[in-house]
């Protein structure tokens, strides 16, 4: 019975705020609008039985996608034959 009051209180959600962000925005606007609070992991899957869809968002791309890298300028050789004969860090941003 709460879910089924849950998800009528959802669908009278508006529509630009609820097929935009998700359950996070239709959270926010039942606490702001209702006064009413519950976790965002229900109001998701109430969403989700509801049948209620997202509009699909821009493509994310990788930060550091198409970023090049340094070249090994000082030919630094790591490998080693004894264990403790080496030891390196690196602080270059």
């Amino acid at each position: 019975m709460r879910r089924e009051w849950f998800t009528a209180l959802i669908k009278q959600v508006p529509p630009e705020s609820c097929r935009t962000t998700g359950s996070r925005r239709v959270l926010a606007e039942l606490i702001q609008e209702c006064g009413i609070g519950t976790s965002e992991r229900l109001i998701w899957w109430l969403i989700h039985d509801a049948g209620i869809r997202r509009l699909p968002g821009p493509a994310r791309a990788g930060i550091n996608m198409g970023l090049a890298t340094s070249d090994d300028a000082v030919e630094r050789r790591f490998a080693r034959f004894r264990l403790n004969e080496m030891w390196a860090s690196d602080i270059t941003k």
